[in-house]
């Protein structure tokens, strides 16, 4: 498998040592590593220098309202082109995506088989969010109601309707107001229920469409991992594509994509636990000292937990002894 880090920022004095040393710690586990960031001509001189396997993109045409990308979109469209990129390969059976420095508990995520089982969409279940935020096919949970509360139909006319069809809907706003909708700030921002109308209305979308002809749109979910098999590459940079064209948020799109290339191909997913601290000091180790200390609790993503608050031993040390939790 090849893992691909996501950096949302390159203009700190330490991001070419951050990134030297980032590869180099998951190369201890992983051949193939890949750094994708807003990297300047100079960063990428100097990582060819050191023999980093590096890509930049900048994704001018997202920018927040000061200018930058910050890592809602580009994501989504680094993981769409390194899957592109290995999709005929012989040796790499699958890519495993990371975002804020975040530590892969490899012997969770591999559940200790070698090589790396490569068949299975793997995607994070929040203890926190809660689990219907997981990635999920919303169709064959039990609990409609709660499925209500979280996941929608927009139609190509562009009327929403809540999950059950129950009720029906001018706008996203509406909708969040009429049903209700699990509360989160983000439904009715133009990167999340507006970007998800338009995407609907799309003629290129009708592949995606339910026997109704709406699109069904699952919960927001976290989108800071998921390993996606490269045999599904085209369908995953299908569907990342379509939403990457009507700008929506990784939030808002990693499920949805996932749900899309499930229906398309029948790859099943895998979820695993993932770690995620929401405290002022978030990322330091005093913060994410919980991920370690949870005894039974098997995580296989903890998140984030960045190098410029831990520093490189820091860093190193607990991205060893996270190895260690086993299944």
């Amino acid at each position: 498998m090849a893992v691909m880090g996501q950096f949302n920022y390159a203009d700190g004095p330490s991001v070419v040592d951050d990134v030297i040393f980032w590869t180099q710690k998951n190369r201890e586990r992983f051949d193939t590593v890949v750094a994708a960031g807003p990297f300047s001509e100079d960063h990428m001189l100097a990582f060819e220098e050191n023999s980093i396997d590096a890509i930049s993109n900048h994704n001018d045409t997202m920018l927040d309202e000061h200018g930058l990308e910050s890592g809602y979109y580009t994501p989504l469209e680094n993981l769409k082109d390194t899957l592109l990129r290995f999709k005929d390969s012989d040796k790499i059976e699958g890519v495993a995506y990371a975002h804020d420095d975040g530590i892969l508990n490899v012997t969770e995520l591999s559940q200790g088989a070698y090589p790396f089982p490569a068949d299975k969409i793997i995607a994070p279940g929040s203890s926190v969010a809660g689990i219907l935020n997981r990635y999920v096919d919303v169709r064959k949970i039990k609990q409609k109601q709660k499925v209500n509360k979280n996941s929608y139909r927009i139609f190509p006319d562009g009327h929403l309707e809540d999950f059950l069809k129950t009720k029906s809907f001018n706008s996203i706003n509406e909708l969040v107001d009429g049903v209700p909708l699990q509360k989160w700030d983000h439904y009715t921002e133009p990167f999340c229920g507006i970007g998800q109308t338009e995407l609907a209305k799309d003629p290129e979308s009708a592949r995606y469409r339910e026997e109704d002809g709406s699109i069904l749109f699952p919960s927001f979910a976290q989108a800071d991992f998921m390993f996606v098999p490269t045999e599904h590459a085209e369908e995953f940079a299908m569907a990342a594509e379509l939403h990457l064209k009507h700008g929506i948020w990784i939030e808002c799109a990693f499920n949805t994509i996932t749900d899309m290339v499930r229906r398309q191909t029948n790859v099943t997913v895998r979820s695993t636990r993932l770690c995620t601290d929401w405290e002022k000091k978030r990322g330091t180790g005093i913060a994410i000292a919980k991920c370690r200390n949870d005894g039974e609790i098997n995580y296989g993503f903890i998140h984030p937990y960045k190098i410029g608050g831990n520093g490189y031993k820091g860093y190193s040390r607990t991205y060893d002894i996270l190895q260690a939790f086993k299944s």
